[in-house]
């Protein structure tokens, strides 16, 4: 996942940056930091393109890690 968090996204920055320490060793972890991460970034802020485009693209990744 990048680094490259929206300001109005940055309270979920914690969870994002464990997600990616554990991309590797755990998925269940990887897929439930991620998943909280869109789950509070929703709340925080769902109408501006760039919070929008960076939890799509969270989203995406939760996709693919159910597909594995």
């Amino acid at each position: 996942m990048s680094n490259e968090i929206p300001a109005s996204l940055k309270p979920i920055a914690h969870f994002v940056k464990i997600a990616n320490e554990y991309a590797e060793r755990d998925p269940v972890i990887y897929y439930w930091c991620l998943f909280k991460a869109v789950e509070d970034g929703m709340k925080l802020d769902k109408g501006s393109p760039q919070a929008r485009e960076y939890l799509m693209k969270i989203l995406s990744v939760l996709e693919k890690v159910l597909t594995y």
